[in-house]
């Protein structure tokens, strides 16, 4: 079933491109000893499934070369399992899934083809996080007030830094009780712990990471990774080297067996802070270069800005290393540019300001 998908994700990729068998077998099993009929076989039943679906993809046999995917024009297509209220559910969990995961290339793929049959709805707000679009995103009907409110207050902070302003919006929200410790949703329990920190006030974000635990008590929680994170940057900021050292241990074993790869490209740079340090100049530069490398390959805007964001706090008051600010500085500015945020500067503040008139 994995391969079938990475068959037809790689065709996907690569529309209208005719590949023989050693290509296929080169780029998808090039780990194995699989036999020419090996790639037939998997053809057959990848055909045989878009066929059930009745989706606008076909994969043709080039006589004597080898197997091409051709796409329908969908503009008007209407898939049949728009309708299917078990596909949806099916769909839905899926897309949670590779959220989980950090697989923002595989939601772009589910939310740009109408041949999948995805509701655009329930991607809507992933899909705008993986494309870094804020003005949509901005715009959701799915997103929590403390999650919206959440969200302009890390654009604030990216596109002015901390400076007195970020912080005047945060302590009218938490005067308006949008971070409550009785909400118990993302925006509620990390924002106050990430202002804290911000404002170098280390015994209050701790405090506030022991108020979240108990609410995230189980590693099987969406948010138990990032919490280990944050005790983490907690632990370097307060000089506890055995503390952070130890948790670092415990979340490398721990992505080791799960793979998330949003935390696995944070735990990487956080590795690489503590290696500038503490230990190894050069180690600690290779971890944050690959730390910012799996971030983004994971393309969920929030996450990648966060880390880099972290990473450059950390710099700027836990390490002195010039070449890692100007490496991560220079990074910084791609994506800034990428997600357009200077632009976003006086959409931010004014849906700040209306968001905490309420």
């Amino acid at each position: 079933m994995k391969k079938e998908f990475e068959l037809l994700y790689y065709l996907y990729k690569n529309p209208n491109k005719t590949f023989t068998r050693n290509d296929l077998l080169d780029a998808l099993w090039h780990m194995e000893s699989p036999v020419d009929r090996t790639v037939d076989d998997h053809i057959y039943r990848v055909r045989k499934k878009i066929h059930a679906l009745h989706y606008p993809v076909h994969i043709n046999t080039i006589k004597g070369l080898g197997y091409q995917l051709v796409l329908e024009d969908t503009s008007a297509f209407i898939s049949p399992l728009l309708d299917d209220k078990e596909f949806q559910q099916l769909t839905t969990r899926l897309i949670e899934k590779y959220q989980q995961y950090g697989q923002g290339e595989a939601i772009k793929l589910l939310s740009q083809q109408k041949a999948f049959g995805v509701e655009h709805t329930s991607t809507h707000f992933t899909y705008s996080i993986v494309k870094g679009d804020f003005y949509n995103l901005l715009k959701s009907a799915n997103l929590h007030p403390s999650e919206n409110v959440l969200i302009l207050l890390f654009l604030h902070v990216w596109i002015n830094g901390k400076n007195q302003a970020s912080f005047h919006f945060y302590r009218v929200a938490s005067k308006k009780q949008f971070f409550s410790n009785d909400i118990d949703n993302e925006a509620a329990l990390l924002t106050p712990i990430f202002f804290a920190i911000y404002a170098k006030d280390y015994t209050t974000a701790q405090q506030r990471v022991e108020i979240a635990k108990d609410i995230i008590d189980s590693p099987s929680h969406g948010l138990y990774a990032f919490l280990q994170l944050i005790s983490i940057i907690i632990a370097i900021c307060q000089n506890n080297k055995n503390t952070a050292k130890a948790l670092i241990h415990n979340m490398d074993k721990f992505l080791t067996e799960r793979s998330y790869s949003r935390e696995v490209g944070f735990l990487r740079i956080l590795e690489g802070i503590f290696q500038l340090k503490y230990i190894d100049k050069n180690k600690g530069r290779e971890l944050i270069r690959s730390g910012i490398l799996i971030s983004r390959q994971t393309q969920f805007s929030l996450n990648i800005l966060l880390a880099v964001d972290m990473c450059l706090f950390l710099l700027n008051e836990e390490v002195l290393d010039p070449a890692s600010v100007s490496f991560v500085n220079k990074e910084w500015k791609l994506l800034c540019n990428e997600y357009k945020l200077p632009k976003l500067k006086h959409h931010v503040e004014e849906h700040l300001r209306n968001a905490l008139k309420s």
